[in-house]
């Protein structure tokens, strides 16, 4: 059996930004799940192989970081962290 295709899962709430990242990175071959919160993204289906988790800190509600908490208890996938400024 082949091994499973790797995603990276991008939550952010700027619709720009989220789709900026998806674009990115789908441009350089990676397979790619957009959510705009963080409820979206517990809605959905887990990815079949290995994930990372790129994750906007300043969300409104929960936090990125509420969301690492939660996801270091459980063993769940790694995170990159960031943080957007429009001026």
């Amino acid at each position: 059996m082949p091994d499973a295709k790797s995603t990276v899962l991008v939550i952010d709430d700027d619709p720009d930004v989220r789709a900026s990242v998806g674009r990115l990175l789908r441009s350089l071959g990676i397979d790619v799940q957009l959510f705009a919160s963080i409820p979206d993204f517990l809605k959905s289906n887990a990815p079949n192989g290995p994930a990372c988790l790129v994750l906007d800190v300043r969300l409104p509600g929960q936090s990125g970081l509420d969301l690492q908490a939660r996801s270091d208890k459980k063993g769940n996938p790694d995170h990159l962290h960031y943080r957007a400024h429009r001026q």
